[in-house]
């Protein structure tokens, strides 16, 4: 029995770790009022959460009072889009920029809250939906859009996949 299991009643909903014995990564779903299932839209959100803070890996369990293995393509579409919700935009959170309606984290963080269905459109608007204050707001709102492009591009791949994957029984 791994020290994940005898620790597993105090262990906060969507709490990660990784076992580098079985490499997985294994999610905590005690106390979780869905069933661990990846089809659902909270479910997809906790387990992204859990990708981005721990780091890709080749299977997933979801560790609760059924627990559920996700591998191989499943596994693998899965760690693809947590990384869409991890832009870097480190060197452009001053303490003037945190307050902007248009930072890249308030940005961001408002297309990622409809994670599995991110709202990537309506927020490349709202960014250039006024002027910026001076030439470092331009930059910012730049880097932005482009993350926000990136992250509108990929998410169509992984679209793509997903359905050849619905189409080939779980295959690319």
């Amino acid at each position: 029995m791994s020290s994940f299991r005898k620790n597993s009643k105090r262990t906060a909903p969507g709490t990660a770790v990784t076992d580098r014995d079985s490499r997985s990564l294994i999610i905590s779903c005690a106390g979780c009022e869905q069933l661990p299932d990846p089809s659902n839209g909270a479910c997809a959100r906790c387990i992204c959460e859990a990708i981005a803070d721990e780091g890709p890996s080749e299977r997933i369990r979801l560790a609760g009072t059924r627990d559920t293995e996700i591998s191989g393509n499943a596994a693998q579409l899965l760690c693809e889009l947590a990384t869409l919700s991890i832009p870097v935009m480190g060197d452009m959170q001053s303490r003037r920029c945190r307050g902007c309606s248009r930072s890249p984290s308030n940005v961001l963080g408002g297309a990622w809250a409809d994670f599995p269905e991110p709202a990537l459109g309506p927020a490349m608007s709202r960014l250039y939906s006024d002027p910026g204050d001076g030439p470092e707001c331009t930059v910012c709102m730049q880097k932005t859009y482009a993350a926000l492009k990136k992250a509108d591009d990929d998410l169509s791949r992984i679209r793509a996949k997903a359905s050849s994957m619905a189409r080939n029984g779980g295959a690319f």
